[in-house]
């Protein structure tokens, strides 16, 4: 973490080349919450259920191996953690449509685009 911070200061930079992938996440990730928090024009505010699966897989994708059980080492599409509520916790949530505000690239957000981290596409 101690490398990384400054690095989401100033991207630029040899130093901070491995972190190429960490800095656009974060970059995708503060664009979605400014998104959630003000809304874009007419457009809706992602919702909290999608801005929990962007979180989850890139939270996840940050979690080493020996730290966790593999096989909850999962990365989750949106409609796929939908289906998933609603079959244990919230009835009819796999009818909810989670997407994007117009102007976010769905590729930048792991859950919703062609992500590094997880195929996905927006229904």
């Amino acid at each position: 973490m101690d490398e990384l911070t400054p690095c989401l200061a100033a991207p630029a930079g040899a130093s901070c080349d491995h972190f190429r992938d960490e800095i656009s996440d974060v970059e995708s990730l503060r664009s979605l919450l400014q998104a959630f928090v003000a809304g874009v024009g007419d457009d809706p505010a992602p919702t909290a259920s999608g801005v929990f699966v962007v979180f989850h897989n890139l939270v996840t994708s940050n979690v080493a191996l020996e730290f966790t059980d593999p096989a909850r080492h999962n990365y989750y599409c949106a409609t796929e953690a939908m289906q998933k509520l609603s079959r244990s916790l919230v009835p009819e949530a796999d009818k909810v449509v989670l997407s994007l505000p117009l102007g976010l690239d769905a590729d930048r957000f792991p859950g919703f685009g062609a992500h590094r981290l997880v195929k996905c596409t927006v229904r």
